[in-house]
């Protein structure tokens, strides 16, 4: 660590015009403390310089190093001409989120946790056809999972315990928007936020598919600037979506139904033009690899299992729509996780806590918590 003089002095030169006794007061530090870390006369703990970087908006370990690097937030961002995909209120959610994915980031390395899979792939640019794109990094995941054929299983689960992505849901203001992903190079924090409107519409398969859509933004989405938020509104039937889009679609059907589990169930590809055979098809497909009946259709469609016709495409969602399916999804599809908190970061600062790894403030911190809370691991859940 640093000394206290030129941490002190880092801290001094952030704060600004900030009056001492509300950063005190903001970041729960005693002022005399404060005091004497700013004239070098002290040092104070990594959890405290924590709490002080959070408040002056600084990445707490490049402070803790004896560096001032601001740590980036999430800016408004616009997609669809003309319509905003975020509207100002919704920033502090999406702010919130990616605290919540720096905070599994460092519980993760708290606890001694391996690097996650995120870290075995980089950012690629899209190239000229992106659905190929899209279904070469879902077979690349899903060997770096070790199941390249089989059905993937809680898809919040696999975001957070396997690629450190933090899982939330938030009410935004936009009914349309089905989830956004925003990611931040500094830490490699990232965090999908799903709309609470999507959480407790009662369609987990529309949430499954959500999620393996959002894997592909956080994993291999180029980053641009200080932050990188992808939005994802209810536009299935978007006649031209953009590139990243398109890979992100196909990444999300590979995913869920792979080629090689297809090939190991089904056979080869036969080209089915009978609604009759195609409707079994459809059905032994979602109830099988559990997912949406559009995506089912599609994928069916692209690798050749039935034949490709926009009319036929149409008429075979409809009927599977009419049909339901009789696939069974883990209930956390319908939990309301919360504005910040996700699932695992609870479960891994529970753990950090029992093992006497973090202390009860530093625990309400990473919870999102008030120092006044009542510290209670029923009440944080």
């Amino acid at each position: 660590m640093s000394s206290a003089s030129c941490i002190g002095g880092l801290v001094r030169q952030a704060r600004g015009s900030v009056p001492l006794e509300d950063l005190a007061r903001d970041a729960s530090i005693q002022l005399d403390a404060l005091t004497a870390l700013e004239e070098g006369r002290a040092l104070l703990s990594t959890a405290k310089l924590q709490r002080i970087a959070t408040v002056l908006g600084l990445d707490a370990p490049a402070l803790i190093e004896g560096r001032l690097v601001p740590r980036p937030t999430p800016s408004l961002f616009f997609r669809q001409r003309g319509v905003p995909d975020f509207y100002q209120a919704d920033l502090t959610l999406l702010g919130a989120a990616l605290e919540a994915g720096r905070s599994l980031l460092e519980v993760g390395a708290v606890l001694g946790r391996p690097p996650s899979l995120r870290a075995r792939f980089a950012p690629e640019k899209v190239g000229a056809v992106p659905f190929e794109d899209g279904y070469h990094a879902a077979r690349r995941v899903r060997v770096a999972l070790e199941n390249t054929a089989e059905p993937m299983g809680d898809l919040r689960s696999l975001l957070e315990d396997r690629f450190d992505v933090a899982v939330c849901s938030a009410g935004l203001r936009t009914p349309r928007v089905l989830a956004a992903t925003v990611k931040e190079p500094v830490q490699g924090a990232a965090a999908v936020v799903l709309n609470r409107a999507l959480v407790s519409s009662e369609k987990p398969l529309v949430v499954r598919v959500t999620l393996a859509h959002e894997l592909a933004h956080a994993v291999f989405d180029p980053q641009e600037g200080a932050i990188n938020l992808v939005v994802d509104r209810d536009d299935a039937h978007e006649s031209q979506p953009d590139e990243v889009e398109q890979r992100a679609r196909a990444f999300a059907a590979e995913l869920l139904v792979p080629l090689l589990g297809l090939q190991g169930r089904l056979g080869d590809a036969v080209g089915i033009d009978t609604s009759k055979r195609a409707g079994k098809l459809i059905d032994d497909v979602r109830g099988h690899w559990k997912t949406s009946a559009e995506l089912t259709v599609n994928h069916l469609m692209n690798h050749g299992y039935i034949v490709k016709d926009e009319t036929f495409r149409q008429e075979l969602i409809a009927a599977a729509l009419a049909r339901g399916t009789q696939a069974t999804i883990p209930p956390f599809a319908l939990e309301d996780i919360g504005e910040r908190r996700s699932i695992a970061l609870f479960e891994r600062v529970r753990e950090a806590h029992d093992r006497t790894l973090v202390t009860d403030g530093r625990a309400r911190e990473l919870l999102g918590l008030s120092p006044g809370d009542d510290f209670s691991w029923d009440a944080a859940r």
